[in-house]
């Protein structure tokens, strides 16, 4: 979970 969080957290950023 932490791992697929840290990504998404990055990747959700760089979207929005």
């Amino acid at each position: 979970m932490k791992k697929s969080s840290a990504p998404a957290h990055g990747l959700k950023l760089i979207i929005q």
